[in-house]
């Protein structure tokens, strides 16, 4: 070979040394072999490496040349494989990128995680390339196809299809996935619908006023309820639900109709019924709760029967019914022991001395009412108000007397004769009225 000396040379020429350009190991070179073991000069640049027989590493026949020697490493390459085929130098993509082998001849290709899976058969010298999860795609089966498009739907000649989202009229459909145009597909979702019944097939996308309805994160729906402190007034089934005005303390709300929507009235009422017995009424501007005096019962006793009594009780004495007489009586039963029972009498009569009328609850004493002294005739009449302090049922009397001894004529005269013109023309009166308090 020009350039390198034999070990006898004839002529010389250059450096007289020993020159190695050939070699033969059981194993593959390594980064560190630029030295020759037996003299431990550097191999020449150019030196061939073959790997013997029975190697410990490669296989027997490949061959290696050595390129450089740079920071004490020697770089072998792969000339030739143990076999008959030359080494495989580089790969490169689809755009031309260039990938070198290893040190050792190789380029290791691999596959996209969970994508593409690269599976080596060193027996037969071959690779194989497929899919992570099974057979690909190559056509989609929707629910139903509509001119121009096919089903199933298949990809362009690209290997593409367009999926398209689309919101769809109720059609009582609420999700369906379908084709219109060929290599394209929708997934259509229907919109909601009111309906008069629960019917889960009207269910749809929605959105809500949002003066009327809240909706959370988690799309929960619910109703707000309107403005503060008002009233929903219903207005059809084809119009959203209207509000009132804001009402003032004491206004109540007032039909405006059978056409018009109600409204809260401009007098106020009182927020309570009041004391028992009280009435509303209005004050020109307002209707307020007052009390009212109303009679809760009546009870009368009348009598044309004249008489005479000469029961003789002193001004200075407590009446009793042994000092008077019983001239009148009626019984009443009052409904509430709180309310106000009201006496009035009246009756014509003729006395020659004082006189005295009285009223009694059953025996006892309750009011006495001095007469005038006239023997031409004359009429006495009294109210009296008492608390009726039972809801028993009562004997109310009145009783009368004299003060000096004499007779007193009821409805007749002192010859006994009737007042007035005739009996029965005049009366006796007793009335008992319950009031409440």
């Amino acid at each position: 070979m020009p350039n390198f000396n034999p070990l006898n040379p004839t002529k010389h020429r250059g450096t007289n040394k020993y020159i190695t350009f050939f070699v033969s190991r059981n194993r593959q070179p390594l980064l560190a072999d630029y030295r020759q073991p037996e003299t431990g000069t550097l191999y020449s640049v150019g030196t061939v490496w073959q790997v013997a027989k029975n190697p410990t590493t490669g296989i027997e026949g490949e061959m290696y040349m050595l390129t450089k020697i740079v920071a004490n490493q020697g770089y072998w390459v792969l000339l030739a494989g143990g076999g008959i085929a030359g080494p495989l130098l580089t790969l490169s993509d689809s755009v031309g990128t260039v990938v070198v082998p290893t040190l050792g001849g190789n380029i290791q290709l691999g596959g996209t995680s969970n994508q593409i899976v690269v599976t080596s058969s060193p027996g037969t010298n071959s690779l194989s390339f497929s899919l992570a999860n099974g057979v690909p795609v190559s056509s989609v089966m929707v629910d139903s196809a509509f001119p121009t498009g096919v089903n199933p739907v298949v990809p362009t000649s690209a290997g593409l299809m367009t999926v398209h989202g689309v919101t769809i009229f109720n059609n009582s459909i609420p999700l369906a996935v379908v084709t219109r145009a060929i290599n394209t597909y929708n997934v259509e979702i229907q919109l909601a619908a009111a309906n008069a019944t629960s019917l889960a097939v009207k269910s749809g996308l929605a959105h809500f006023n949002s003066t009327m309805f809240t909706v959370d994160a988690n799309g929960f729906v619910g109703a707000i309820g309107g403005p503060v402190h008002t009233v929903a007034i219903g207005t059809g089934t084809t119009t959203a639900v209207t509000y009132t005005a804001t009402g003032t303390a004491g206004q109540i709300l007032q039909s405006g109709g059978a056409g018009a929507d109600p409204a809260y009235s401009t007098a106020t009422y009182p927020a309570t019924a009041g004391t028992a017995n009280n009435v509303l009424m209005s004050n020109g501007t307002n209707i307020i709760s007052t009390h009212v005096v109303s009679i809760l019962g009546v009870a009368r006793a009348s009598s044309t029967t004249a008489t005479a009594t000469t029961a003789d009780c002193s001004n200075v004495t407590i009446p009793t019914t042994a000092n008077t007489d019983d001239v009148i009586s009626v019984t009443y039963t009052p409904t509430n022991a709180s309310s106000i029972l009201e006496f009035e009498f009246d009756c014509a009569y003729v006395s020659t001395s004082t006189s005295l009328f009285a009223i009694f609850q059953g025996t006892t004493f309750v009011q006495a009412f001095p007469g005038d002294t006239n023997s031409g005739g004359q009429t006495i009449h009294f109210k009296f108000s008492m608390t009726a302090g039972t809801t028993s049922a009562t004997t109310y009397h009145i009783r009368s007397a004299t003060t000096g001894g004499t007779t007193l004529f009821l409805l007749q005269t002192t010859g006994s004769a009737a007042l007035y013109g005739a009996v029965g023309n005049t009366s006796i009166q007793f009335n008992v009225k319950e009031l409440n308090a």
